[in-house]
């Protein structure tokens, strides 16, 4: 008999969970076109050409950076690490995650296209998820020692990093508790060198075992529901909240769009056709600076590597790109039915310069571009700053 297991092993009414996980992806949708007719607010920016050379450019940071973490552990020449002990913390969460749900999908596909998961390809699969699986509740738990215990600096603690950690350390620990009740209700008894390629799964198991097989049967069906409505919840809560976890979506796609042209050249402008000289309203910006603002994941690396907030002086690269995308939320229903309107959003409501950003921060800024060199996806705050400076001197004849 070649190993394998039957997805709804002890499950009735499987059907159910198959209706509400397509809700939940449509809600997911929803919320991402939601997103983008956010970014859409505004200007437009020419990043779709170039796209052979954009793609060639993303798969070569995904090896270098995503894959081997090269960006994240702040690896410099000589091989120095700079950020090793978040890097490895961002790695065994990143690589959990993304293993976790290819392996998800492939169980999906294995059950309702093809059967493939079986034999050695399924002892192989089931030893290469529990590794993962384990690797990312150790990494949320390196997480959550970092942020709530070290504390440091540059990390803004808020309530909805917390919630992003606690719901994937209990969709991971939930699923290794219904794997352990299986295992011990089936592979245990009847085929004990299967249960052995499950290691988390395993050691749960073997602390379940001494219960009768009417419990174990009954325990795995309330924690299965459990796990998988938990896991729904998760995906319909991440989507309506749009909770920091949708980074790991946004980001790459800001990796994507990122400027191919030289560092540091400036945007030039058509002084006989430009309407506007810089920036001072939010939705002057282009949507790829609408899109910087979501991307950035508030890892705080900017601002440690900014000689302006390291000298006491008003500026963190961080905050303007926060306090921006905070000024973007409050403004968007108003600017979302304007537009719908008419070409012009109107000027109401909190000014962009002076109140959102203070001219002390965008005049504070030395352009040497460290912050961008060290954001591991490629937010740009200082091409925000530039924008912004230019409308303070050609606008408003504001110069310090």
């Amino acid at each position: 008999m070649e190993a394998t297991r039957e997805v709804f092993w002890n499950i009735q009414l499987g059907v159910i969970i198959d209706v509400l996980a397509a809700v939940a992806v449509g809600i997911f949708i929803y919320a991402f076109y939601r997103r983008i007719r956010l970014w859409r607010i505004g200007r437009p920016d020419d990043r779709f050409s170039h796209l052979g050379r954009r793609a060639r450019a993303f798969l070569t940071y995904t090896v270098a950076h995503l894959l081997l973490h090269g960006k994240f552990f702040g690896v410099t020449r000589g091989w120095h690490f700079r950020e090793l002990f978040p890097g490895v913390i961002h790695f065994f969460i990143f690589a959990g995650c993304v293993v976790l749900f290819i392996g998800t999908v492939l169980v999906a596909a294995s059950h309702y296209v093809y059967e493939f998961l079986e034999g050695g390809v399924y002892l192989g699969f089931s030893l290469v998820l529990d590794i993962f699986g384990l690797l990312l509740i150790i990494g949320v738990i390196l997480a959550v020692y970092r942020r709530y215990i070290q504390k440091p600096d540059r990390l803004d603690n808020r309530m909805e990093d917390l919630m992003a950690l606690l719901l994937l350390l209990i969709v991971a620990v939930s699923g290794f508790v219904v794997e352990g009740l299986r295992i011990a209700a089936t592979e245990l008894k009847t085929n004990p060198d299967w249960a052995v390629w499950s290691p988390g799964g395993y050691v749960l198991a073997l602390g379940f075992s001494g219960l009768q097989q009417s419990t174990l049967l009954l325990w795995h069906q309330l924690t299965w529901w459990l796990h998988v409505l938990l896991a729904l919840a998760v995906i319909i809560y991440v989507s309506l909240t749009w909770n920091r976890l949708w980074h790991i979506i946004v980001s790459p796609i800001n990796v994507f769009f990122r400027n191919l042209g030289p560092r540091g050249a400036l945007v030039p402008i058509d002084i006989e056709a430009a309407e506007t000289f810089g920036v001072d309203r939010i939705q002057n910006f282009t949507w790829k600076h609408l899109l910087d603002l979501d991307a950035c994941t508030r890892c705080g690396r900017c601002q440690d590597s900014c000689p302006a907030y390291l000298s006491g002086k008003p500026l963190s690269p961080k905050k303007v790109i926060q306090d921006l995308r905070e000024h973007l939320l409050e403004r968007a229903p108003l600017l979302r039915k304007r537009k719908a309107e008419t070409e012009n959003p109107g000027d109401s409501g909190q000014a962009m310069i002076g109140e959102v950003i203070g001219e002390d921060e965008i005049w504070n800024c030395t352009t040497c571009y460290a912050c961008q060199e060290v954001c591991p996806v490629y937010v740009e705050p200082i091409t925000k700053l530039i924008e912004m400076r230019r409308n303070l001197v050609m606008e408003q004849a504001s110069i310090p």
